[in-house]
């Protein structure tokens, strides 16, 4: 939740049924909540404790406070608002098959975006990079027997 301001501290306090919170001298402004914001975590902590957080969303939401679940990556893949707007992407694993990434957070709407691979296996791409900045096959084999970088199995062998 959010209540960044006087206005929104406010709108909360009444959504959470405690409006005797905005006349504590220990919350009344920004400063004063921020300088005391151990007590006003334990204070909240025991108020919205009560309740679930979906019943938190339901009057936070009626009373005009800017709220949403905080959530595991399970909880969060599987919310209806994340899938409704596709951000969850399968991508070729380098390792075969698929896996789900978090894909692109944007959203245009002339020129859609899309995440096409996961991310690299370590070492998968030293040879090609150091290859770019002119090292010597010989040199790159020398750099990967001495174990100064590594190269995944599948990669050394194409290379061979």
């Amino acid at each position: 939740m959010g209540a960044a301001n006087q206005s929104t501290w406010l709108k909360f306090v009444e959504a959470i049924d405690s409006p005797h919170l905005a006349e504590d001298p220990r919350f009344e402004t920004s400063n004063s909540r921020m300088t005391n914001l151990d007590a006003l975590v334990e204070t909240l902590t025991e108020i919205l404790s009560h309740r679930t957080t979906s019943e938190w969303l339901v009057k936070l939401e009626a009373g005009g406070v800017p709220a949403g679940p905080v959530y595991d990556v399970k909880e969060m893949s599987e919310d209806p608002h994340t899938i409704a707007r596709g951000m969850i992407a399968k991508v070729p694993a380098a390792t075969g098959g698929e896996h789900s990434v978090i894909a692109h957070p944007v959203k245009y709407s002339a020129d859609p975006t899309s995440i096409r691979r996961g991310a690299p296996l370590m070492g998968e791409h030293s040879r090609e990079v150091l290859a770019e900045f002119g090292f010597a096959d010989d040199e790159i084999n020398s750099l990967i027997d001495s174990g100064a970088i590594i190269e995944p199995a599948a990669t050394a062998k194409a290379a061979e």
